[in-house]
């Protein structure tokens, strides 16, 4: 092996170092401007799933108006929520969305019209059910307490459909809290309390790490999870505080893949028919009173996309022997054994934090690469 050795002379040096200093600038600039892209594309994803529903609420009203009832969990009003949400984004996007969402419901009608008996020209009744229970005050059946069901669109003889709305390129299927995945897993309660008690400890610990060394100016001082949100979010941006965020956030990854490690091994130690309702859950693929439809508009190919949950996965279920959970980093996974002993990943579950390091540990499910074939 030929080794060159290069000598600089003093000027080359400071030229060199000079450089160095400029590169190591840009890269944080670069930096800044990715984590605040990422920021502001969290924001608009936010926004995005809320603006396409009372989008598509709107689209379904024969007069093209927003329905009088219900309100959101925040308690707005069809019409102060798609005020809010549109308001959010810009007005590319909003009209984007808003395009979007009337082709969907043209794609869902007609869906109705080839396959549950709905007239061409029928006018249906529409009702917003973004809030959890909704939909079975209005169908009046106690099974379709968990129906996915973001809209309800009925005909005048009191049939009804339950439309599960998904917009972007990828949308997830369900994001369950812990405690939904401990019943799912079948957790015994004495060992899903100790996890949360593991938890609320790690949280308060990344609390005494974001303030490690800062004295008596405390960067978080916030006494619940929404102001330490906010403050966080906020030394984010700071540069001085570069090296204790870095510190919370890998701190954070690395307990949420001990998490992810966790619920696998419970989720793999269920029985077979265990398994098989908790992945049918995992994909709102539960059998209801009212049926399902999922309409999903790609934004990227201004295409929809009309399925049903219920019966893609009956579809996968009868290819499949049985289903195995394993976990790798913040992810758990589900991989489905076919007859011939053939193993295909058809989801995923990223256990992520809500907002940011300060705030819950909620699950966010998503297809896995093998399962549209596999549904088919």
């Amino acid at each position: 092996n030929n080794i060159s050795i290069i000598h600089l002379n003093g000027h080359e040096m400071r030229q060199f170092k000079d450089l160095r200093a400029e590169v190591s600038v840009i890269a944080q600039v670069m930096n800044e401007e990715y984590e605040l892209l990422q920021e502001a594309a969290g924001a608009t994803a936010a926004h995005m799933g809320p603006a396409f529903e009372t989008s598509f609420m709107q689209h379904a009203h024969p007069k093209k108006e927003h329905p009088p009832k219900f309100s959101n969990e925040e308690n707005m009003t069809p019409a102060e929520a798609h005020a809010h949400h549109h308001g959010n984004l810009t007005p590319e996007h909003s009209a984007h969305i808003h395009a979007g969402a009337e082709e969907t419901y043209a794609a869902v009608h007609k869906h109705l019209e080839q396959h549950h008996g709905v007239g061409k020209n029928e006018t249906l009744h529409a009702t917003w059910t973004s809030r959890p229970g909704q939909l079975s005050k209005v169908t009046g059946h106690a099974g379709d307490k968990n129906n996915p069901g973001d809209a309800l669109l009925s005909t005048s003889k009191g049939k009804h459909f339950a439309i599960s709305l998904k917009v972007g390129e990828k949308p997830g299927l369900r994001s369950p809290g812990l405690k939904d995945l401990n019943k799912m897993a079948k957790v015994p309660e004495h060992h899903a309390e100790m996890k949360q008690h593991e938890i609320d400890t790690h949280k308060e610990s990344l609390v005494g790490l974001a303030n490690k060394g800062t004295g008596k100016a405390k960067p978080i001082t916030g006494t619940n999870q929404n102001d330490r949100n906010t403050q966080f979010r906020a030394i984010e941006k700071a540069p001085e505080h570069a090296k204790r965020v870095e510190a919370v956030k890998k701190s954070s990854q690395d307990f949420r893949t001990g998490l992810a490690s966790h619920y696998a091994k419970h989720f793999q130690n269920l029985s077979h028919e265990d398994k098989t309702h908790a992945v049918k859950r995992l994909m709102n693929a539960e059998e209801t009173p009212t049926p399902v439809v999922k309409a999903h508009y790609d934004t990227k190919k201004n295409k929809v996309h009309i399925s049903s949950p219920v019966g893609e996965f009956n579809n996968m279920n009868t290819k499949t022997k049985h289903y195995d959970f394993s976990s790798k980093g913040t992810y758990m996974h589900v991989h489905a054994r076919d007859e011939a002993g053939k193993s295909h990943h058809v989801a995923k579950i990223s256990f992520k934090d809500k907002s940011s390091p300060m705030t819950n540990i909620v699950g966010a499910v998503s297809h896995g690469k093998d399962y549209q074939a596999l549904a088919k």
